[in-house]
């Protein structure tokens, strides 16, 4: 006879014991608490053993629950704070504006903690709770364990319904303290006050190693049962993720001693997501850094997926099994360069019908053909890997590496990275083995943000701020930035200002609770909506009057576009360096000069070259990087192209001139000069009577000059590359310019209609998306019910619920007030209506009665027509779910 899981005599209300015995002892003690836990749990197991020498229990159930962050065994489970805050005001029936309700919606505020601790959200809700639950629970640990991974394989479908039902089954078997912990582990944010170190330290001295090269807390519980029985060699194996070999951060004065006054390689730090490739025979596995999962994307096999059919082809006859660690990129087919992320750019899902295309860039291999490589130094490595791997541009590239011994050569491929608008270098020791997870074994990273004055500061001024996490829970430690939008009135200090950025690191403790003090008598509780716009970024729980604010000084590694914040740009890695209390808020950054940096080398913060030579290291001093010219003196977005070595492809701008002034966001001003070029044209940089037209994105001073004249055409850049790309001239269009002299506009009002659709051009999904922007949401009518059920007669799958209750307008009738009935019949395509003239079904009670002479002409249903019809995916016959009628 079998015997039951362990987990499922534990009860889930033993675990949250331990957990808050865990918390709430100091540090020094905590290991030991959790150690007499563990002891426990090995002692029913090793009973189990002498009964049932075969089974397979180990403490994975547990240890999935002290780090549900490091579990890749359950995917995400899709519930956050807002969530299950308003699944608790639903099922407590607290009033939404009531003082628990607001408690859990505003857990972040120190006022909402009611006890517990402002920013955490189990604790608040455990106080809103606390005196209406059960003291004890009746799950048990296993029970908990098949909910969890029920929540995360229905989210994953994206079943909610499923999702909710767990949610309220556990919800409704546990005390506050049970649910309290139960929160933390959905939120995958446990507050022990212990790091992994110390709970893999207590299982067992090899866990952490272990993890880090499997990324597995089942084997890690599974293979290391026994802590006396040391693992003396760990393996990289296929299709096991394991964490990536890391590199340090470099000082560029001390880079010589950091490199160990020895030759190391230097090769591209690539701006895409680091991924590990793992292939047996026919059979491929995609893994991210962090152990996720992603060969669902990429490609199970050569037949399927966004990149496993053009990999496979690439890889030598010989190879049988490999693992390759390197970066999926993406690759613009158009401009044949790597995109930056900062362009939004997901390279887990490009499609192949855009310019886009996933690229792999290998630069290492740790398994080949049964041989695990990790040992052998890297030198060695990368001759295998080149036979590995036949090269195709933009598909499979191995990262090329130059050899580096002293700063200046050091100094020289950083600038060299500048200039190509990389992300930076790393310096690798030839001779270092591969350690999963180590981040100082041989590899140095160089980035320009990590030279003060490669990077211009940003001058933002607070507008709102947040309250934080961890050890800033409770306290404002996040602030949300804002650009002015300069007055129509010159000389005048501005009026509005549009979000921006969030930044939240790069002061101190003191220096935060200085800007803090300063900042208190001016913050409020209400947006300031005549002064600053926001767009669909997370509202800030205290606002700032600008007026009344602080300039704060910011850097970053590049300016991208983001939807999310008003002004349509935002940060990427922004961090503070300086208070600016002796600035005043009208001098701030303004809307203008933000764009113009967002033009200048495509948005990439650091243009400058370094001079190695003139590096400075001072004692308690900021390290600071002196800034020489190259070449010329005028700055890098107006100086021309060198186009001695351009090729020339073809003859689509044959005998044009044109003045290239400005880039835009995918290519800067030399790129494009480069294009005209290379496709038949000539550049100039003084518009004349011969120049066909000049290239720019937005209307500078200078573009607004020539615009004024009206001597001379304004084209976007995007007018350039997709003539480039049909291969022949196109007709400019409402989308393409900024200006046309008359002439022209005449010729193109018979070409195009006012929003951009071309009468004779051939259109495709990108031309679609901006006509459809430029014709705007007034031009657009709502659909009728029965126009929207014809839609959804034609694009929606067979099965597919969103639509079911299309042509449904339910009514409650008599003393029914069911909201979740409500709300299902409308999240499945139904609406309601207060009327019963207008409805066309009447939902009461079952044990109403309800005369026949109120039904005329429309169904007559109890709410569980509702349920049975969403849990069946089908309209049921309303027939089956009539209430009891009385003649009338």
């Amino acid at each position: 006879m079998t015997t039951p899981p362990l987990a499922s005599v534990i009860p889930w209300e033993h675990v949250c014991r331990m957990l808050e015995k865990v918390q709430g002892v100091p540090r020094a003690k905590k290991k030991e608490m959790l150690l007499k836990f563990i002891t426990t749990f090995r002692e029913l197991h090793k009973k189990k053993l002498q009964h049932q020498p075969d089974c397979t229990d180990t403490f994975f159930p547990v240890m999935r629950v002290l780090l549900p962050a490091l579990d890749r065994a359950r995917g995400a489970y899709g519930v956050k704070e807002r969530r299950l805050a308003d699944l608790y005001i639903r099922i407590l029936g607290l009033k939404k504006d009531g003082s628990d309700a607001q408690k859990l919606i505003h857990f972040r505020k120190p006022k909402a903690s009611a006890g517990g601790e402002s920013g955490d959200f189990a604790e608040v809700a455990y106080y809103v709770l606390r005196n209406r639950c059960p003291e004890k629970g009746n799950l048990s640990l296993l029970e908990v364990d098949e909910h969890l991974t029920s929540i995360a394989e229905n989210h994953a479908a994206k079943k909610n319904d499923e999702v909710e039902r767990s949610l309220l089954e556990m919800l409704k078997g546990m005390s506050a303290k049970e649910q309290k912990w139960l929160l933390r582990v959905l939120l995958k944010d446990m507050r022990l006050g212990i790091g992994q170190t110390l709970i893999f330290n207590a299982w067992h001295p090899d866990a952490k190693d272990y993890y880090d090269v499997t990324n597995s807390l089942e084997k890690v519980c599974r293979t290391l049962q026994d802590p006396s029985v040391r693992l003396h060699e760990v393996e990289v194996s296929l299709f096991a993720p394991f964490r990536p070999m890391l590199a340090q951060r470099a000082v560029l004065e001390k880079v010589e001693a950091q490199m160990n006054h020895k030759m190391y390689f230097a090769e591209t730090k690539y701006d895409g997501e680091r991924s590990q490739i793992h292939k047996r025979a026919g059979d491929y596995k995609y893994f991210s850094r962090n152990g996720f999962d992603f060969t669902t994307n990429f490609g199970a096999d050569r037949h399927s997926g966004l990149f496993t059919p053009h990999l496979h082809p690439h890889l030598a006859p010989h190879v049988k099994e490999v693992i390759l660690d390197g970066e999926m990129v993406g690759w613009s087919q158009a401009h044949r360069v790597i995109v930056s992320k900062g362009d939004h750019m997901d390279v887990k899902n490009l499609k192949e019908d855009g310019d886009w295309q996933v690229c792999f860039c290998a630069f290492d291999i740790l398994y080949l053909n049964g041989t695990v490589l990790t040992n052998k130094p890297l030198s060695e490595r990368l001759e295998i890997l080149r036979t590995v791997i036949n090269p195709a541009e933009g598909r499979v590239i191995i990262s090329a590496t130059a050899k580096v011994k002293s700063r200046d050569e050091v100094v020289s491929v950083l600038n060299e990275a500048i200039d190509r608008r990389e992300e930076g270098v790393v310096l690798k020791d030839p001779d270092s083995v591969y350690q999963p997870a180590a981040r100082r074994a041989g590899w140095i990273k160089v980035k320009p943000e990590y030279v003060d004055s490669l990077v211009p500061e940003l001058d933002l001024v607070i507008v709102g701020a947040y309250y934080g996490k961890g050890s800033h829970q409770g306290v404002l430690s996040h602030f949300l930035l804002g650009v002015a939008m300069p007055s129509e009135n010159p000389g005048s200090h501005p009026n509005t200002f549009h979000s921006f950025s969030r930044v939240g690191s790069g002061y101190t403790v003191d220096e935060l609770k200085d800007l803090l003090e300063k900042l208190k008598p001016n913050t409020r509780s209400r947006q300031p909506l005549s002064v600053v716009v926001t767009g669909r970024e997370k509202q800030p729980d205290v606002w700032v009057e600008p007026r009344k604010s602080f300039v704060v000084q910011v850097r970053a590694a590049e300016v991208v576009k983001s939807d999310l914040y008003r002004c349509g740009l935002t940060l990427r890695f922004p961090r503070v360096e300086h208070v600016r209390y002796d600035k005043p808020w009208h001098q701030a950054l303004t809307i203008t000069e933000l764009k113009e940096l967002a033009q200048e080398a495509s948005g990439k913060l650091a243009v400058k070259h370094c001079a190695g030579a003139d590096l400075e290291e001072g004692k308690g001093a900021k390290r600071r990087a002196v800034m020489v010219a190259a070449g010329p003196s005028l700055p890098l977005h107006f100086r021309p192209a060198d186009v001695s070595a351009a090729v020339k492809k073809d003859e689509v701008f044959g005998g044009l001139e044109m003045c290239v002034m400005g880039g835009d966001e995918e290519m800067g001003k030399q790129a494009l000069e480069t294009l005209v070029v290379e496709h038949g044209g000539r550049i100039t940089q003084h518009p004349g009577p011969i120049t066909h037209c000049i290239i720019a994105n937005t209307p500078t001073v200078r573009v607004q000059s020539y615009i004024k004249s009206s001597k001379h055409n304004v084209i976007h850049p995007s007018w350039l590359r997709a003539s480039c790309g049909s291969g022949r001239l196109l007709p400019w269009g409402p989308l393409d310019v900024l200006h046309l002299r008359e002439k022209e506009k005449c010729a193109m009002e018979e070409l195009f209609d006012p929003y951009g659709d071309s009468f004779t051009e051939p259109t495709n999904g990108r031309m679609i998306k901006r006509v459809m922007e430029a014709m705007g949401k007034e031009t657009w009518k709502p659909l009728s019910p029965d126009e929207m059920s014809e839609m959804d007669e034609k694009l929606v799958d067979l099965g597919d619920t969103r639509a079911l209750f299309r042509r449904v307008n339910g009514c409650f009738y008599g003393d029914v007030d069911d909201k979740v009935a409500a709300l299902t019949l409308q999240l499945h395509g139904g609406t309601l209506t207060t009327s019963p003239a207008s409805a066309t079904h009447l939902i009461a009670r079952n044990e109403s009665e309800v005369r026949a002479s109120e039904v005329e002409g429309r169904y007559l249903v109890t709410c569980e027509w509702i349920y049975a019809s969403v849990e069946h995916g089908k309209r049921l016959e309303e027939r089956g779910y009539m209430p009891r009628l009385v003649a009338g």
